[in-house]
């Protein structure tokens, strides 16, 4: 995960169930926020993944249904 303020990478501080205490890794920076994160199963990130991509092209202009200079030329 990057800080919301500087956009470096942040190390975990802290576990405590779903919630992470984190610090910027950059010395300039150094913030420390708190986030809250849904752990998934390996199957459950592919069945969200598989569905996410199946929405998204199904309302992709470009999408095989929606290119119609290729339909036309088929």
């Amino acid at each position: 995960m990057r800080c919301p303020q500087c956009g470096a990478h942040t190390e975990v501080s802290e576990k405590r169930g779903d919630y992470r205490e984190r610090r910027c890794s950059n010395p300039g920076c150094r913030s420390e926020f708190t986030t809250c994160e849904n752990l998934l199963t390996h199957s459950e990130h592919r069945r969200l993944r598989a569905r996410a991509l199946a929405q998204r092209g199904a309302s992709a202009p470009g999408g095989p249904e929606g290119n119609s200079k290729f339909a036309a030329a088929a």
